[in-house]
């Protein structure tokens, strides 16, 4: 699609480059219209004509424009009732601000023309036209005639964007509607009941009196309580009760009725046949935990359900959290191992310092269980840590020397021996970890005669704490020599020692 930007005089805003081609997503596309960039005390006023066009396929080329204004001046009119004005009893008056804005919508500006305003409705303006606003800002009085209802009000100039706005006024209260937050319930389960008070046009408004909710008595009980509750009105329009539908409720829609103050009001409720508990279905966000981060728990549900997987809400018995290792270990810590569900769901946290895999069962105290599937993967990256231990010459031609590793084993896969005596050939290598105590020594021939040596597919697990290395030279004496050993695992991370061989 192509879109151009006329030659206005004078321009007041642009688009760029001019003419530009926009491929369509969905059959629209757009552009950024620019306006004329001035200073705070230059005026603009003009109106920039964009014209797009397009060629169709079976009818050719197709146009539209749209004008846009630019202007530094008044451009519109927000009409607005003060806070507190928009719903009033009809014995009171609103106040309705009059703004004149800039292009803005929010900066007000002066301006010397006539606005005209008009209502609809149960209500007269104290003023229906207006002689300029030298501030950008005016205000109106609304006075009902005395029947509720709502009142519409526009204001217009000849060169504005219309104002509208609206203020409600209210009558006595007329009737009492009683609401359910569910159309239909569970025996055992619970709905909250909000009762309002409304007048003749049903806006809510304030009351005085009290209003008593009831329900037949094997139906169930308000606010654990009863079934019949009274509710007192201090002037607000609305108050709410929790009804619990009773466990041996008889099947079937029961009517929640609500009287007070000489009116009345009512709402049905649907008892539904109860549902089977069959089974718990579990879920863990996230799933996988960094041992090391920030966060180093998981949130695990257990919800119920019956045999057609709907979700059992009113279900209140204990849910019991397990949590083992692939061997059968526990593993890591619920925030609570017992927990009864809230409205059909039970939720726990459980954490670890360790890595490895939690796998997660729930059961119930009437005999429920989950499927097993869960598994929560608690993972991270330790730092593995190689520090020079002491270092031995034996006869100036054995050398060895210790080291430790702390955070994790090191599956060592490669070496690189450095030394400086030109003369000396590397015969053999022999690891002990752990040292003392290592039953099987990895010994190593070389027979390398010149710096470095470089060995690969080592396969040996350097455990953490203390490992001995040793060294075998021949040729040359070693010692006062330097010698430089680097050590590196399977993924191929590298932890150096550099030594000087004693006397």
């Amino acid at each position: 699609m192509g879109f151009t930007d006329p030659l206005n005089v004078p321009p007041v805003g642009n688009i760029s480059p001019d003419p530009q081609t926009v491929h369509t997503t969905n059959g629209t596309a757009s552009i950024i219209f620019y306006a004329i960039d001035v200073e705070e005390s230059v005026s603009v006023e003009g109106i920039e004509k964009i014209q797009a066009s397009a060629n169709l396929t079976e009818v050719g080329e197709v146009t539209d424009t749209v004008n846009i204004r630019v202007s530094t001046g008044a451009v519109g009119i927000i009409l607005e009732p003060v806070e507190g004005d928009e719903i009033l009893p009809t014995d009171e008056t609103a106040t309705i601000n009059v703004t004149i804005v800039k292009a803005d919508y929010i900066t007000p500006i002066a301006y010397d023309g006539d606005i005209t305003l008009s209502t609809t409705g149960p209500g007269t303006l104290s003023n229906n036209t207006i002689n300029g606003v030298p501030s950008g800002q005016t205000t109106v009085t609304l006075t009902s005639t005395g029947t509720p209802g709502v009142v519409e009000i526009a204001a217009s100039a000849p060169d504005l964007d219309m104002g509208y706005t609206e203020v409600t006024f209210t009558g006595e209260a007329d009737s009492i509607l009683v609401s359910s937050e569910k159309n239909s319930i569970y025996p055992g389960e619970e709905t909250t009941i909000t009762v309002t008070i409304v007048d003749i046009n049903n806006t809510p408004v304030g009351f005085d009196e009290v209003v008593t909710l009831n329900v037949p008595s094997d139906y169930g009980i308000f606010d654990d309580n009863s079934n019949s509750v009274d509710l007192s009105f201090t002037g607000e329009s609305s108050l709410t009760s929790i009804f619990k539908a009773s466990l041996t409720s008889p099947l079937g829609n029961v009517t929640i009725s609500a009287s007070g103050g000489g009116l009345t009001g009512s709402t049905n409720i649907e008892i539904l046949n109860p549902l089977v508990p069959h089974h718990i279905e579990l879920f863990a966000f996230p799933s996988s935990v960094d041992v090391f981060g920030v966060e180093t728990s998981t949130t695990i549900t257990a919800t119920i359900y019956d045999d057609n997987n709907e979700e059992i809400t009113n279900y209140d018995k204990i849910i019991t959290f397990i949590a083992k290792d692939d061997l059968g270990s526990d593993f890591g810590t619920f925030s609570e191992n017992n927990i009864i569900p809230d409205e059909g769901v039970a939720t726990v946290e459980l954490s670890s310092n360790e890595i490895g895999t939690a796998i997660i069962n729930a059961n119930s105290s009437d005999g429920l269980s989950d499927d097993g599937s869960l598994s929560i993967d608690f993972t991270g990256v330790i730092s593995i840590e190689l520090t020079l231990g002491e270092v031995i010459n034996w006869d100036d031609y054995n050398i060895s020397f210790g080291i430790t590793i702390t955070g994790s084993l090191l599956n060592l896969y490669e070496m690189q021996i450095v030394w400086n005596n030109d003369n000396a050939t590397l015969d053999g290598i022999e690891i002990n970890s752990p040292y003392p105590g290592d039953i099987d020594p990895k010994t190593i021939d070389t027979n390398i005669s010149s710096s470095p040596c470089i060995i690969s597919s080592i396969s040996k697990e350097l455990i953490i704490g203390e490992s001995d290395i040793r060294l075998t030279f021949s040729g040359s004496k070693m010692k006062n020599k330097n010698i430089t050993v680097t050590f590196i695992n399977e993924i191929l991370e590298s932890f150096e020692v550099t030594f000087i061989v004693p006397n």
